[in-house]
């Protein structure tokens, strides 16, 4: 027997496995299901979901199986996570590396002889597992069924994310939470509270997404599971091909068809579909379109001399969907990652003496994640950003600092106006220095309490609505990264803040 040797990446690895809190965990329908999928399209005995830490494999779904683990010495998934593509092994008896295994060799073992395993590979492009089918008797997987294998070991990885942005969204908001509880006196804390409905609601949005295309593909797989092994199998090489490269295709497009325009698309194809002597075009019609590939006839034409062309239509169409639903929950998964680390920046309570890399530009945009439901409701939006060369700093500070003066602006103009932000790098012989500018369309600031505004605990909002730190707060962060604030103000015109710092 050769055991697997370990990968080049092998911590990063296991620190991936270690993030998604995932080992030992009970069984979850959303990966029985897909193992469930995978052994009856490959018409294995056995199929896993297999995780792999420094001394095991750990099933998180099986079929076929009762052992919840084996030792990562014996595993063949071990091999598999040194691959990028799917590892398969046609009869382990024969194979040098597997011959004498005792999955292979003992009498009381397995008996393993066929295997296939798909790595699990992370956004971050580390092999933490593998979504595996294993079976006793020496076999080769079809085109068909590779293709399957390779769907469904990227639907585990997609389900592995999914649980890994719930549990850090409330995480975050149980922090958040924690903080405005603990803070609620301060400026900072102030802020945020009168930022909590913008916020919920721009989580609610990519949850509502997550939760809904879930749902769907959930229902949609239900629907398919039965009956969708003997389909594939029923498929020809050739059709199987042309089966898998429309559902490809349609996977990647948007249609964006308005019913007028997909009844006339319909139609016209209805006209073409009949004058080729097809039987029940306006069913056929209606996936085809649905599907976006009526203007490809060279996808959908060899799939038209299937044995049952309505349901062929009818499966590819619900596989499309499925992709098309994991493309929105990955979506949907990066929007509410903004929204955490927006979150994470904001409400982070320690202040440090420690600097750190900043890229003034990005500090901006991360927290305007945060006021985005203003920007769709009344506010406009223009961003000028100069290319700016990164520099040492304290970015937790300056987002607060950012926050203050782009809350007071759009409160100034209640909801409704333009709210400029630019970034200038102006150099001389001597230094450099960026000039953040965030110019608003408001009242102005009235000539009588010019001189007050950076005073502590001076404010004109109503009770409960600021502490009139904000700005003192901002003029200290300012001062403390040996730059300057101003601002320039005209009455019912508007106002701008000016941040200097030095590069």
């Amino acid at each position: 027997m050769i055991s697997a040797q370990l990968p080049a990446n092998e911590n990063e690895r296991l620190e991936a496995l270690l993030r998604y809190q995932i080992m030992d965990t009970k069984a979850e329908k959303e990966f029985d299901d897909l193992v469930k999928l995978a052994s009856q399209i490959c018409e294995s005995e056995i199929s896993l979901v297999s995780l792999i830490d420094s001394e095991r494999q750990w099933f998180k779904a099986k079929v076929g199986l009762d052992a919840p683990e084996t030792n990562r010495d014996i595993a063949f998934c071990s091999h598999a996570i040194l691959q990028d593509d799917i590892f398969e092994v046609e009869n382990a008896s024969e194979d040098k590396r597997f011959k004498e295994n005792p999955l292979v060799a003992d009498e009381d073992g397995l008996k393993i002889r066929f295997y296939a395993g798909m790595p699990l590979k992370t956004p971050e492009g580390l092999n933490i597992g593998t979504l595996c089918v294993i079976d006793k008797t020496p076999r080769k997987l079809t085109e068909a069924q590779r293709f399957a294998l390779k769907t469904l070991g990227s639907q585990v990885v997609t389900q592995l994310e999914l649980r890994l942005k719930f549990r850090d969204l409330q995480e975050e908001m149980s922090k958040v939470q924690t903080a405005q509880r603990q803070l609620i006196e301060t400026e900072k804390m102030a802020t945020l509270g009168q930022l909590a409905a913008n916020v919920a609601h721009e989580i609610n949005t990519p949850l509502g997404a997550i939760r809904s295309s879930a749902d769907n593909s959930v229902v949609t797989m239900d629907e398919l599971l039965p009956n969708l092994a003997c389909f594939l199998q029923g498929l020809s090489q050739e059709k199987s091909i042309a089966f898998n490269t429309l559902i490809e295709y349609s996977a990647t497009i948007k249609t964006n068809f308005s019913s007028k325009e997909k009844r006339a698309a319909k139609y016209d194809l209805i006209e073409k579909l009949e004058g080729q002597g097809v039987d029940d075009t306006n069913l056929i019609a209606d996936f085809i379109v649905e599907l976006g590939v009526e203007q490809k006839p060279e996808l959908y034409q060899p799939l038209l001399q299937t044995k049952d062309p309505i349901y062929t239509f009818k499966v590819a169409h619900q596989l499309s969907g499925i992709a098309k639903n994991n493309k929105t929950i990955k979506l949907a998964t990066d929007k509410a990652s903004k929204i955490i680390f927006a979150l994470k920046n904001f409400s982070r309570q320690e202040q440090t003496d420690k600097k750190a890399i900043i890229n003034i530009n990005h500090n901006i945009e991360t927290t305007l994640v945060l006021y985005q439901n203003h920007f769709k409701n009344g506010i406009e939006l223009k961003l000028n950003f100069e290319e700016i060369p990164q520099f040492m700093g304290y970015p937790d500070e300056l987002v607060q600092v950012w926050t203050n003066l782009i809350y007071n602006a759009i409160q100034v103009m209640e909801n409704k106006g333009e709210l400029i932000i630019s970034t200038k790098l102006q150099s001389t012989l001597e230094n450099k220095k960026v000039v953040i500018s965030i110019k608003d369309t408001g009242t102005g600031i009235p000539e009588n309490i010019q001189n007050k505004i950076f005073n502590a605990f001076f404010t004109t909002k109503r009770e409960g609505e600021g502490s009139g730190l904000g700005l003192d707060i901002t003029k200290k962060i300012v001062k403390k990264h040996n730059g300057k604030i101003w601002f320039k103000t005209q009455t019912n015109e508007g106002t701008t803040f000016f941040v200097e710092l030095p590069l």
